[in-house]
């Protein structure tokens, strides 16, 4: 397009929608990746292939339907069992190989024969030509749920550019699974006798979230002394710190058979030091007494190992909650899925790096959007009277836009 301007990205209607590549199970077994037919009568994909770190052919007769899905399995007994509500028509298997846990490229392919004369002689050669083409990575800006967190990792706008991690989010498992009860009853021995044993800790033991209810600390049939453990008046009584600093009230009806609960929210793992979230009891306990400690916990994404343990290590309760088998949408629309979403903007950069005072500051983007662009702007805050200016970015070719605003 010599002086015009740049066609957008070639996109044959057939795209990589789906990739369960780290599932938190630990089985290679679980992966899956998912292809969807975007828009378009049903298309035979017969002859077809993924290619990168994986390996499948399709075989004659694999038909797309219009605006379906194909789920293509590492092991397709193992995905049926895991997706009661899967047809087995929706699912292809299995491929080869395994996808990467820290970054793969997985390529769509169709084959074309290529025919020419050697010597009079008619030959024929197949050549595999991209349709689509993923290059996923662990960090930055691609989904960290996806890597090993329980989510699968999904395709915003099909129609969008899926080569940016800014078109992909982790899928949303947050309603599947079940309250489950973590206790322990013991007695509280081999502890610090010098500490007092008036608060309990409650911690993930990675990063993760899970919701919290009904949390207890029984000893000699006074009651439970932990203050408002049904968390129905708020979390004031507890002290969010260090890494599950981000923890907190729960929405309305995300409790266990009631209205609120505690939302854990931990970076990492929690410790008996900073990371943690503690709760002073009504009253101290005494060591050589017998205690329970018990709390509601329901996973939602992330480490599933939860740990109630009181002041000065005299007595631990920890549970693994159950991570659901069903993780991601494979089959089926995706959990993340958005119509008309705001463009992809990515290679933000100003020139040059540190301005001197007074020195005009251009500023650049790459920006994409399968509906097209226009009246792009840069919003930015001028220090130190924290003014805000909106100045209209000019187009540049090639999905570059830039403008020149700002002296300082």
């Amino acid at each position: 397009t010599p002086g015009g301007t740049n066609a957008p990205p070639l996109m044959r209607g057939v795209v990589i929608n789906e990739l369960m590549y780290h599932p938190p199970s630990g089985d290679r077994d679980d992966e899956f990746i998912e292809i969807h037919r975007v828009g378009g009568p049903a298309i035979d994909l017969g002859g077809w292939r993924l290619d990168g770190g994986i390996s499948v052919y399709f075989p004659p007769g694999t038909v797309l339907p219009a605006d379906g899905y194909l789920v293509v399995a590492r092991d397709r007994a193992n995905l049926l069992t895991n997706y009661p509500g899967l047809g087995p028509a929706e699912v292809l298997g299995n491929y080869g190989g395994a996808l990467a846990d820290g970054g793969e490229t997985v390529r769509l392919e169709m084959p074309e024969d290529l025919v020419t004369i050697q010597n009079a002689v008619v030959v024929t050669n197949t050549v595999y030509i991209t349709v689509d083409e993923v290059t996923y990575r662990d960090g930055g800006r691609w989904g960290g749920w996806a890597d090993g967190g329980g989510s699968s990792l999904e395709l915003i706008d099909p129609r969008a550019d899926n080569r940016l991690a800014s078109n992909w989010a982790d899928s949303d498992e947050t309603t599947k699974s079940d309250w489950v009860t973590v206790e322990h009853t013991g007695v509280l021995d081999h502890g610090n006798d010098d500490i007092a044993i008036n608060e309990l800790q409650l911690m993930l033991l990675g990063g993760g979230e899970c919701l919290v209810d009904d949390v207890e600390v029984i000893s000699g049939g006074s009651g439970n002394f932990v203050p408002d453990g049904t968390f129905e008046t708020g979390v004031d009584t507890w002290l969010l710190q260090g890494n599950h600093v981000a923890s907190g009230w729960s929405d309305p009806g995300e409790g266990y058979a009631a209205s609120r609960g505690l939302h854990l929210r931990a970076v990492s793992g929690g410790d008996n030091g900073a990371n943690r979230l503690e709760a002073d009891l009504t009253a101290g306990l005494s060591s050589g007494s017998t205690a329970t400690l018990r709390a509601k916990a329901r996973w939602l994404r992330g480490h599933p190992d939860l740990l109630l343990r009181l002041q000065g290590n005299h007595l631990e309760a920890v549970g693994s909650l159950p991570i659901p088998r069903d993780l991601g949408t494979p089959g089926r629309p995706n959990s993340q899925a958005r119509q008309n979403r705001g463009p992809a903007i990515v290679e933000v950069t100003h020139d040059p790096v540190l301005p001197g005072h007074l020195e005009a500051v251009t500023v650049f983007a790459r920006v994409s959007d399968p509906d097209g662009l226009s009246n792009l702007r840069v919003r930015y805050r001028l220090d130190p009277a924290e003014e805000t200016v909106v100045v209209p970015m000019t187009y540049r070719g090639a999905g570059w836009f830039s403008a020149t605003p700002v002296s300082y």
